[in-house]
Formats: C-alpha cells, sequence, structure tokens
C-alpha cells in the first residue's frame, strides 16, 4: 500500500456466536512469503504512540499476546466485484511461529457494529511474514492467498471499517480502521516502518497502495509500500 490514541475496544467483549469451518483439517505453514521490497529498510524502525488499543491486556491464545500480529493491509474495495476479492493481511511481528487456529476475525462498522465474524480454521505464519486472508473459500483461493475465511464476514464497507483480530476469551490481538480507500486500490500500514500493532491505529500512517497488482494496485504477502520517507513518521519534522 502507499502512502493515537487510545481506542476504547470495550465493545470487543460482546457475544459472539463460535464460526464453524470448512478449515479445521487443514493446516498452512506461511513461512515462504518473500519481503520483495527490502526488509532492511524499516528493519528497527516503528511509529508508535505511547498509547493504544492493542499495547496490554491479560488475555492470551496458543501462546500469543496483544502485539505478535499486526494487521498491515486490507482491500476493501477491490477491482470489479467486492464479493470474493477482499482480502485482509497479517504480519507476525513475533519471534515464534503464530498459530491462528480458533482465533476470530472481526468486521465490523467503523463505529463498531454490527459485528461479524469468523473463527479462523488451520493456519501458522512464520516469524517476520505475512499471510493473505481472502473472502472466499480455501479451494478456489488465489494462489498469493494463505487462507480463504469465505463469506462469513460479508462485504467490508468500501468508505470505512474496523477490522480485530481476537483471543478465545475477546481479548485483542490486534485491531484497526480503515478509512477511504481508493477504488481498486489496497489501504495499507506505512511500509517504511516495522509492523506494529500500535502504531498501525493511526490513520495517517495509512495510505493507498502504489504497486500495480493485477487490475488494481496492492502488495499482498509484501512488504507495504512506503506512505512516509523510510524512517519518518508520518507528521514528523525534520
Amino acid at each position: 500500500p502507499r502512502g493515537g490514541g487510545r481506542v476504547d475496544a470495550s465493545f470487543l467483549h460482546s457475544r459472539r456466536s463460535p464460526v464453524k469451518t470448512m478449515h479445521r483439517n487443514r493446516r498452512l505453514i506461511i513461512s515462504a512469503i518473500p519481503l520483495t521490497l527490502g526488509l532492511g529498510l524499516f528493519a528497527g524502525a516503528s511509529c508508535t504512540s505511547s498509547s493504544g488499543d492493542d499495547g496490554g491486556g491479560s488475555g492470551s491464545c496458543n501462546g500469543l499476546i496483544a502485539g505478535d500480529l499486526v494487521i498491515t493491509e486490507i482491500m476493501a474495495n477491490p477491482p470489479g466485484a467486492d464479493a470474493g476479492n477482499e482480502w485482509i493481511e497479517i504480519y507476525n511481528a513475533g519471534s515464534s511461529a503464530a498459530d491462528l487456529s480458533g482465533l476470530t476475525l472481526l468486521l465490523s462498522k467503523e463505529d463498531g457494529s454490527p459485528e461479524k465474524t469468523h473463527e479462523i480454521g488451520e493456519l501458522v505464519i512464520e516469524p517476520g511474514q505475512y499471510a493473505v486472508l481472502v473472502a472466499t473459500v480455501d479451494e478456489i483461493k488465489p494462489e498469493w492467498a494463505s487462507y480463504g475465511y469465505g463469506s462469513e464476514l460479508g462485504d467490508m464497507n468500501n468508505t470505512a471499517g474496523r477490522i480485530a483480530v481476537l483471543c478465545g476469551d475477546d481479548s485483542v490481538l490486534d485491531e484497526t480502521r480503515y478509512s477511504e480507500p481508493e477504488d481498486g486500490f489496497s489501504r495499507g500500514y506505512d511500509g517504511a516502518v516495522a509492523p506494529d500493532s500500535i502504531g498501525n491505529d493511526d490513520l495517517a500512517a495509512w495510505c493507498d497502495a502504489s504497486t500495480p497488482f493485477g487490475e488494481g494496485f496492492a502488495t499482498p504477502g509484501a512488504q507495504n509500500d512506503f506512505c512516509s520517507a523510510p524512517g519518518q513518521c508520518e507528521g514528523a519534522d525534520g
């Protein structure tokens, strides 16, 4: 993709209905997706705030804690039909493989309603790698996608929305919002900085992709396009 403050996530703790998926007997290991735009450019860099929705919490799931997973890119308004072509990219910022099986992927409007959820089947992301979760079933997902979550989440709002990854007790591992993506462009967290679950709360750190991909612009499974100069946070002086 091209190139705050604490968010009250208390509404995440509402009742949800686990969704059984068709992926339970499949195990996907995401270990070979390249970081094609130069991982060294953002190694050690981070645009973070002093507070955020993912900076704490006691909940864990499959050994994961808040900050291990980072939502980094969202295709909410794909070229052509939305159905089956929307997707979400998640980065493993931890130091060991992240097992997402049994976690909950949540989609809502920007204000948090209504919430739709999908229970993730078998999916593992190796450290420093990305997984792309697409709105179709595994059997017909594109080759660049890591996992198909089907139609449980429905269509994303084309103008704004909220996405979260939750643990079994509804603890937030990561959540973010997107706003005003251009038609056919993914919206992504600044590729000039290291993926960070607090930094991605800041809408100013997101921008539309500039890399051509298919009939649109996106970087699924790879380092995002820069929203700011490498090593410089959005809005920083000098």
